[in-house]
Formats: structure tokens, sequence, C-alpha cells
């Protein structure tokens, strides 16, 4: 299971948090980055679900973009650069071929793969939400603009990820998180189960760019989810978060 949330903060940036944790045959692996960054079309694509279908679903998005140069977004329009995804999205999909497991066909089905797509729309001057998912196993994959009910960090805001536990632990309304809770929620999912782990990953996009930040925990700081020595020399560049807080500051 992987826990992803992601809003819209004040109209100015992404702000997109994850855990590290991927567990295969019974392993748990906690240092696997699942908000992944296009700096060319500044981008950033997350998933809730399949981790072994999803990684194969970004490698593809990263090829169309090395592999199409138009597609930069100080030229192209941000839908452009969604509506370029969403296709590639669906000719992978069609072509993907997941061994069945004992005779069990383990492809995905449509309620258990879903991405989020975070982009600065340059035209309108305001950064973009939007999930892409299938209605049903043999539907194509849609998106759906998750933004236009979104604005300052006091209004709900777009999650995705293990929903029973943060519906039922930090909903309001609809059972969308506010955003006062929602660190607390990453860190309480972690803390309840084997199947969420790991140092959280924290990434923010906004009309600059996207940049992901350090955490540092009782003192020790965390690099991609590895700890760090405090003799070791850190990127200047590298700002960190945290772990009790992990928004960054604006």
């Amino acid at each position: 299971m992987t826990l992803c949330l992601a809003w819209v903060e004040r109209d100015r940036r992404i702000v997109a948090l994850s855990d590290r944790r991927s567990s295969v045959a019974g392993t748990n692996v906690d240092v696997v980055a699942k908000v992944h960054t296009f700096p060319q079309t500044n981008m950033l694509m997350m998933w809730e679900g399949n981790t072994a279908a999803a990684k194969q679903v970004v490698d593809a998005i990263r090829n169309l973009f090395l592999t199409q140069p138009g597609l930069d977004c100080r030229t192209a329009p941000a839908s452009e650069i969604i509506e370029s995804t969403l296709l590639r999205i669906n000719e992978f999909w069609d072509g993907i071929h997941i061994e069945p497991i004992r005779g069990i066909d383990t492809k995905p089905k449509a309620d258990e793969l879903s991405f989020i797509l975070g982009a600065y729309d340059y035209e309108a001057d305001r950064p973009l939400l939007t999930r892409v998912g299938r209605e049903s196993d043999n539907q194509p994959w849609v998106a759906n603009d998750c933004s236009t009910h979104l604005g300052s960090v006091h209004q709900p805001f777009f999650a995705i990820g293990d929903k029973s536990t943060v519906i039922d632990d930090y909903s309001e309304g609809k059972g969308v998180l506010l955003a006062s809770t929602l660190g607390d929620a990453l860190r309480d999912a972690i803390r309840q189960g084997v199947t969420v782990g790991g140092i959280p990953q924290v990434v923010t996009l906004d009309r600059r760019g996207s940049v992901e930040f350090g955490v540092e925990r009782d003192g020790v700081r965390y690099v991609g989810g590895y700890s760090i020595s405090k003799e070791a020399k850190v990127d200047r560049m590298i700002r960190f978060v945290e772990y009790e807080n992990l928004i960054p500051k604006l």
C-alpha cells in the first residue's frame, strides 16, 4: 500500500508527501521514491496502488519526455503536457503484460492503481492537480482536474492513498483531509502498519520548478530515505524539514 498526499497551497504551489515503503515477497524496502519529478515539463507524478506496475508507467512517461523535446513547460501549455502524458499511459497500458502468478491475472484492476499529476500552468499562472484513473477494467485512463475547488491552505485538498486510514481518522465533510492534519496522517499511517513506512518523501512544485526536501528526525538527517552521518558533506542546495512538521515554509 502507498500513502501519497498532494494539495495546492494558496494557489501558489503543490505540496506532495509520500511514504517510501515497497513490499516485495514479504520484504520491506523503505527508500523507494514514489513522487517522481520531470524538470523539462515541470511536472510531478505519484501513484496509489500496485508499485511494480506504477513504476513501469512512470518509466514510460520519463521516456516520453526524453524523446519529445517539444513537450517543454516553457513553450507547451500544461494542458498539452497532461494530454500527452495521458495518451502515453493509455498506449503503454494497452501493451503492458504482467505475468500471471499460478494462473491468476495480476495486472492491476481499475480500483487498484491510479495516478496524480501535478503541473504548473504558466498561462493561467497557477498550479494544477490532475487525477488519472479508470472507471472500470475495460475503460481507458481518463484525467480529471482536481484543482478547480482548491485554494488556500485552509481549504480542502485532494488526497490519494491509504484511504481507510486517512478518511476514517482525519476526514471532514466529504472525506477530504485538512492541510493542518496532513503531516499527522502520514506519520500515523507509518506508525500503524507494515504496508506504509520509511522516512516521508517531501516535494514541492511551483512556477520555478520542483524541489525535493531532506527530512530531519531526532537530530538525524535523511536524504532519499537514507540517513546521513553528521560528518557527511551535504549539498548546500538541499533544504530540510522537520519530521514533526513536514510542510515546507513558503
